[in-house]
């Protein structure tokens, strides 16, 4: 995948995996992703955090499809330090 395209037209590229993705355009009313670049992919997010963590710019980690509804999520804005 390349270039810039729609955020759920990444999801929906790929099934039960967890997507790093670098945003390109937001709506900042929302705070929601608009579109961005797909940088990696992989079954469990921990990989992709460490990648999101050496990133400049907004990126964040999504999962491709519904949530699981055993699943729960836990967000944070600032940077880490390594």
């Amino acid at each position: 995948m390349r270039g810039s395209l729609p955020i759920e037209q990444i999801r929906k590229s790929f099934h039960d995996e967890w997507l790093l993705i670098e945003v390109d355009s937001m709506d900042k009313s929302k705070t929601e992703p608009l579109t961005g670049k797909l940088i990696d992919h992989a079954s469990t997010p921990e990989p992709l955090w460490q990648k999101a963590a050496k990133m400049k710019g907004e990126s964040f980690v999504v999962y491709s499809d519904e949530w699981p509804k055993d699943l729960a999520a836990c967000f944070f804005y600032g940077y880490l330090s390594h």
